[in-house]
Protein backbone atom coordinates (compact mmCIF):
# COMPACT_ATOMS: atom_id res chain seq x y z
CA UNK A 1 0.00 0.00 0.00
CA UNK A 2 2.80 2.39 0.88
CA UNK A 3 4.59 1.60 -2.38
CA UNK A 4 1.38 2.23 -4.38
CA UNK A 5 0.83 5.57 -2.67
CA UNK A 6 4.44 6.53 -3.31
CA UNK A 7 4.11 5.60 -6.98
CA UNK A 8 0.97 7.69 -7.29
CA UNK A 9 2.69 10.56 -5.54
CA UNK A 10 5.67 10.29 -7.85
CA UNK A 11 3.41 10.32 -10.87
CA UNK A 12 1.58 13.36 -9.49
CA UNK A 13 4.82 15.21 -8.86
CA UNK A 14 6.02 14.23 -12.33
CA UNK A 15 2.82 15.56 -13.87
CA UNK A 16 3.14 18.85 -11.99
CA UNK A 17 6.76 19.24 -13.05
CA UNK A 18 5.86 18.49 -16.66
CA UNK A 19 3.09 21.10 -16.52
CA UNK A 20 5.47 23.67 -15.09
CA UNK A 21 8.04 22.95 -17.77
CA UNK A 22 5.38 23.21 -20.47
CA UNK A 23 4.14 26.51 -19.05
CA UNK A 24 7.67 27.84 -19.11
CA UNK A 25 8.14 26.77 -22.71
CA UNK A 26 4.86 28.35 -23.71
CA UNK A 27 5.77 31.58 -21.92
CA UNK A 28 9.13 31.67 -23.62
CA UNK A 29 7.50 31.06 -26.99
CA UNK A 30 4.55 33.41 -26.42
CA UNK A 31 3.61 35.91 -29.08
CA UNK A 32 6.17 38.70 -29.10
CA UNK A 33 3.39 41.09 -30.04
CA UNK A 34 2.57 41.20 -26.32
CA UNK A 35 6.11 42.25 -25.38
CA UNK A 36 6.75 45.71 -23.94
CA UNK A 37 10.35 45.44 -25.17
CA UNK A 38 10.54 47.36 -28.47
CA UNK A 39 13.19 44.93 -29.74
CA UNK A 40 10.74 42.01 -29.38
CA UNK A 41 7.53 43.83 -30.27
CA UNK A 42 5.48 42.53 -33.21
CA UNK A 43 2.69 44.76 -34.48
CA UNK A 44 -0.89 43.51 -34.61
CA UNK A 45 -2.56 46.41 -36.36
CA UNK A 46 -6.24 47.33 -36.54
CA UNK A 47 -7.34 49.73 -39.26
CA UNK A 48 -10.66 51.52 -39.73
CA UNK A 49 -12.05 51.88 -43.24
CA UNK A 50 -11.85 55.66 -43.63
CA UNK A 51 -10.55 57.06 -46.89
CA UNK A 52 -8.07 58.59 -47.54
CA UNK A 53 -6.56 57.62 -44.19
CA UNK A 54 -6.82 53.82 -44.40
CA UNK A 55 -8.76 51.42 -46.60
CA UNK A 56 -8.62 47.94 -48.04
CA UNK A 57 -6.97 47.62 -51.44
CA UNK A 58 -7.41 44.00 -52.44
CA UNK A 59 -6.02 42.01 -49.55
CA UNK A 60 -3.82 44.82 -48.25
CA UNK A 61 -4.39 48.01 -46.31
CA UNK A 62 -3.54 51.22 -48.12
CA UNK A 63 -3.81 54.95 -47.46
CA UNK A 64 -1.71 57.68 -45.94
CA UNK A 65 -1.69 56.23 -42.42
CA UNK A 66 -0.62 52.68 -43.34
CA UNK A 67 2.14 54.31 -45.40
CA UNK A 68 3.31 56.31 -42.37
CA UNK A 69 2.93 53.44 -39.91
CA UNK A 70 4.85 51.02 -42.11
CA UNK A 71 7.64 53.58 -42.59
CA UNK A 72 7.97 54.11 -38.83
CA UNK A 73 7.94 50.39 -38.06
CA UNK A 74 10.51 49.80 -40.81
CA UNK A 75 12.79 52.38 -39.22
CA UNK A 76 12.28 50.70 -35.82
CA UNK A 77 12.90 47.22 -37.23
CA UNK A 78 9.46 46.08 -36.07
CA UNK A 79 7.75 43.18 -37.81
CA UNK A 80 4.08 43.58 -38.75
CA UNK A 81 2.44 40.33 -37.68
CA UNK A 82 -1.21 40.97 -38.57
CA UNK A 83 -3.40 43.68 -40.12
CA UNK A 84 -7.17 43.55 -39.62
CA UNK A 85 -10.20 45.78 -39.91
CA UNK A 86 -12.26 47.28 -37.09
CA UNK A 87 -14.92 49.93 -36.68
CA UNK A 88 -14.77 53.13 -34.66
CA UNK A 89 -16.93 51.83 -31.83
CA UNK A 90 -14.96 48.60 -31.38
CA UNK A 91 -11.37 49.54 -32.10
CA UNK A 92 -10.42 50.76 -28.60
CA UNK A 93 -12.23 47.92 -26.78
CA UNK A 94 -10.41 45.53 -29.13
CA UNK A 95 -7.10 47.10 -28.18
CA UNK A 96 -7.88 46.77 -24.49
CA UNK A 97 -8.90 43.13 -24.99
CA UNK A 98 -5.63 42.31 -26.77
CA UNK A 99 -7.13 41.54 -30.18
CA UNK A 100 -4.64 44.04 -31.60
CA UNK A 101 -1.85 46.10 -30.06
CA UNK A 102 -1.77 49.12 -32.41
CA UNK A 103 -4.55 51.21 -33.93
CA UNK A 104 -3.19 52.19 -37.31
CA UNK A 105 -5.96 54.59 -38.25
CA UNK A 106 -4.67 57.41 -36.08
CA UNK A 107 -7.27 58.88 -33.73
CA UNK A 108 -7.84 62.32 -32.26
CA UNK A 109 -6.37 62.71 -28.79
CA UNK A 110 -9.26 63.36 -26.39
CA UNK A 111 -9.54 63.37 -22.57
CA UNK A 112 -11.61 60.18 -22.55
CA UNK A 113 -9.16 58.32 -24.77
CA UNK A 114 -6.14 59.51 -22.76
CA UNK A 115 -7.55 57.57 -19.81
CA UNK A 116 -8.02 54.42 -21.89
CA UNK A 117 -4.95 54.10 -24.14
CA UNK A 118 -1.48 55.46 -24.85
CA UNK A 119 -0.91 57.71 -27.85
CA UNK A 120 2.14 58.26 -29.98
CA UNK A 121 3.13 61.89 -30.45
CA UNK A 122 0.77 63.48 -32.99
CA UNK A 123 1.45 62.85 -36.64
CA UNK A 124 -0.58 65.91 -37.71
CA UNK A 125 -3.07 68.41 -36.30
CA UNK A 126 -6.68 68.08 -37.39
CA UNK A 127 -9.53 70.55 -37.84
CA UNK A 128 -13.29 69.88 -38.11
CA UNK A 129 -15.68 70.29 -41.05
CA UNK A 130 -19.45 70.18 -41.52
CA UNK A 131 -21.19 68.76 -44.59
CA UNK A 132 -24.65 70.25 -45.08
CA UNK A 133 -27.60 68.58 -46.80
CA UNK A 134 -28.82 69.81 -50.16
CA UNK A 135 -32.28 70.74 -48.84
CA UNK A 136 -31.05 72.73 -45.85
CA UNK A 137 -31.79 76.41 -46.40
CA UNK A 138 -30.02 77.89 -43.38
CA UNK A 139 -26.26 78.35 -42.98
CA UNK A 140 -24.43 75.69 -40.96
CA UNK A 141 -20.77 76.44 -40.35
CA UNK A 142 -20.10 74.92 -36.92
CA UNK A 143 -21.68 73.25 -33.89
CA UNK A 144 -23.15 76.53 -32.63
CA UNK A 145 -25.37 76.77 -35.71
CA UNK A 146 -26.76 73.30 -34.95
CA UNK A 147 -27.26 73.99 -31.23
CA UNK A 148 -29.04 77.28 -31.85
CA UNK A 149 -31.64 75.86 -34.27
CA UNK A 150 -33.98 73.25 -32.72
CA UNK A 151 -35.06 72.07 -36.16
CA UNK A 152 -31.59 70.90 -37.22
CA UNK A 153 -30.17 67.40 -36.76
CA UNK A 154 -26.53 66.34 -36.77
CA UNK A 155 -24.90 63.10 -37.88
CA UNK A 156 -21.71 61.69 -36.35
CA UNK A 157 -19.86 58.40 -36.76
CA UNK A 158 -20.24 56.12 -33.74
CA UNK A 159 -17.07 56.10 -31.66
CA UNK A 160 -15.59 59.21 -33.31
CA UNK A 161 -14.33 62.11 -31.21
CA UNK A 162 -17.15 64.29 -32.54
CA UNK A 163 -19.70 62.31 -30.50
CA UNK A 164 -18.28 63.72 -27.27
CA UNK A 165 -17.64 67.17 -28.73
CA UNK A 166 -21.31 67.43 -29.74
CA UNK A 167 -22.27 66.70 -26.13
CA UNK A 168 -19.72 69.14 -24.76
CA UNK A 169 -20.93 72.04 -26.91
CA UNK A 170 -24.56 71.40 -26.01
CA UNK A 171 -26.14 69.69 -29.01
CA UNK A 172 -29.10 67.79 -27.50
CA UNK A 173 -28.79 64.00 -27.72
CA UNK A 174 -32.18 63.69 -29.45
CA UNK A 175 -30.86 65.76 -32.36
CA UNK A 176 -27.71 63.67 -32.83
CA UNK A 177 -27.77 60.54 -34.98
CA UNK A 178 -24.87 58.13 -34.70
CA UNK A 179 -24.01 56.23 -37.90
CA UNK A 180 -21.69 53.20 -38.12
CA UNK A 181 -19.27 54.64 -40.70
CA UNK A 182 -18.67 57.57 -43.04
CA UNK A 183 -20.30 55.86 -46.03
CA UNK A 184 -23.61 55.29 -44.22
CA UNK A 185 -23.44 58.80 -42.75
CA UNK A 186 -23.11 60.30 -46.22
CA UNK A 187 -26.09 58.24 -47.38
CA UNK A 188 -28.14 59.55 -44.44
CA UNK A 189 -27.21 63.10 -45.44
CA UNK A 190 -28.12 62.47 -49.09
CA UNK A 191 -31.65 61.26 -48.26
CA UNK A 192 -32.30 63.93 -45.63
CA UNK A 193 -32.27 61.77 -42.48
CA UNK A 194 -29.78 64.28 -41.04
CA UNK A 195 -29.26 67.95 -41.88
CA UNK A 196 -25.51 68.03 -41.36
CA UNK A 197 -22.61 65.64 -40.87
CA UNK A 198 -19.54 66.50 -38.82
CA UNK A 199 -16.11 64.91 -38.87
CA UNK A 200 -12.44 65.36 -39.53
CA UNK A 201 -11.86 68.12 -42.08
CA UNK A 202 -9.79 65.95 -44.43
CA UNK A 203 -12.11 62.95 -44.30
CA UNK A 204 -15.25 65.04 -44.85
CA UNK A 205 -13.79 66.87 -47.85
CA UNK A 206 -12.58 63.59 -49.37
CA UNK A 207 -15.96 61.88 -48.86
CA UNK A 208 -17.80 64.75 -50.52
CA UNK A 209 -15.41 64.77 -53.48
CA UNK A 210 -15.44 61.02 -54.12
CA UNK A 211 -19.03 59.96 -53.33
CA UNK A 212 -21.58 59.81 -56.13
CA UNK A 213 -24.91 61.59 -55.82
CA UNK A 214 -23.77 64.42 -53.55
CA UNK A 215 -24.89 67.28 -55.80
CA UNK A 216 -26.17 70.14 -53.68
CA UNK A 217 -24.37 69.02 -50.51
CA UNK A 218 -22.11 71.82 -49.33
CA UNK A 219 -19.17 71.96 -46.94
CA UNK A 220 -18.13 74.42 -44.28
CA UNK A 221 -14.69 75.86 -43.96
CA UNK A 222 -12.47 73.93 -41.53
CA UNK A 223 -12.96 75.12 -37.96
CA UNK A 224 -11.91 74.43 -34.40
CA UNK A 225 -14.81 73.66 -32.02
CA UNK A 226 -14.83 75.76 -28.88
CA UNK A 227 -15.35 73.67 -25.74
CA UNK A 228 -15.44 75.41 -22.35
CA UNK A 229 -14.02 78.51 -23.98
CA UNK A 230 -11.04 76.69 -25.53
CA UNK A 231 -10.63 76.03 -29.27
CA UNK A 232 -10.15 72.32 -29.93
CA UNK A 233 -7.50 71.51 -32.52
CA UNK A 234 -7.02 67.76 -32.31
CA UNK A 235 -3.67 66.04 -32.34
CA UNK A 236 -4.03 62.91 -34.50
CA UNK A 237 -1.93 60.00 -33.23
CA UNK A 238 -1.39 56.28 -33.49
CA UNK A 239 -2.71 54.32 -30.54
CA UNK A 240 -1.15 51.67 -28.30
CA UNK A 241 -2.36 49.66 -25.33
CA UNK A 242 -1.43 50.88 -21.87
CA UNK A 243 1.89 49.51 -20.65
CA UNK A 244 3.79 49.80 -23.95
CA UNK A 245 5.82 52.82 -22.80
CA UNK A 246 9.15 51.73 -24.26
CA UNK A 247 7.58 50.75 -27.57
CA UNK A 248 5.85 54.14 -27.82
CA UNK A 249 9.05 55.96 -26.87
CA UNK A 250 11.00 54.26 -29.67
CA UNK A 251 8.09 54.81 -32.05
CA UNK A 252 8.07 58.55 -31.30
CA UNK A 253 11.81 58.79 -31.93
CA UNK A 254 11.49 57.05 -35.31
CA UNK A 255 8.49 59.18 -36.29
CA UNK A 256 10.41 62.35 -35.39
CA UNK A 257 13.27 61.29 -37.67
CA UNK A 258 10.78 60.97 -40.54
CA UNK A 259 9.29 64.37 -39.70
CA UNK A 260 12.70 66.07 -39.51
CA UNK A 261 13.72 64.62 -42.88
CA UNK A 262 10.50 65.78 -44.58
CA UNK A 263 9.48 62.22 -45.42
CA UNK A 264 6.49 62.32 -43.07
CA UNK A 265 4.92 65.27 -44.92
CA UNK A 266 5.65 63.63 -48.28
CA UNK A 267 3.89 60.42 -47.23
CA UNK A 268 0.71 62.30 -46.34
CA UNK A 269 0.59 64.70 -49.29
CA UNK A 270 -1.63 65.96 -50.82
CA UNK A 271 -4.30 65.32 -48.17
CA UNK A 272 -2.45 66.65 -45.13
CA UNK A 273 -0.85 70.07 -45.50
CA UNK A 274 2.83 70.40 -44.49
CA UNK A 275 1.73 73.04 -41.96
CA UNK A 276 -0.45 70.47 -40.18
CA UNK A 277 2.55 68.14 -39.86
CA UNK A 278 4.86 70.94 -38.72
CA UNK A 279 2.34 72.11 -36.11
CA UNK A 280 2.12 68.60 -34.68
CA UNK A 281 5.87 68.55 -34.08
CA UNK A 282 5.52 71.41 -31.58
CA UNK A 283 3.77 69.25 -28.99
CA UNK A 284 3.65 65.72 -27.58
CA UNK A 285 0.91 63.31 -26.66
CA UNK A 286 1.71 63.67 -22.96
CA UNK A 287 1.45 67.46 -23.21
CA UNK A 288 -1.91 67.24 -24.96
CA UNK A 289 -3.31 64.68 -22.49
CA UNK A 290 -2.02 66.79 -19.61
CA UNK A 291 -3.74 69.92 -20.93
CA UNK A 292 -7.29 68.61 -20.54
Amino acid sequence: MHQLTSARGARRVGAILAALVLAGVLAACSDASESSDPDDFKAKIAYIEERPFSYRDGGDWAGILPDVLNAVFHKMGVEVATQNGADFSGVIPGLQAGRHNVIGTALNITPERCAQVDFSDPVFMSATRMLVGADVDVPINNYDDITANPDLTLGVVTGAAEVQVAKDVGVPDDRVSQLPDVASAIEALKVGRIDALVGDSIGMAYALETTDGTDGITESEPFEPVVNGKPQSFGVSFVFAKGQDEVVKKFDAAQKELADSGELAELMAPYVAPEQVAEAQKTTASEICGSF
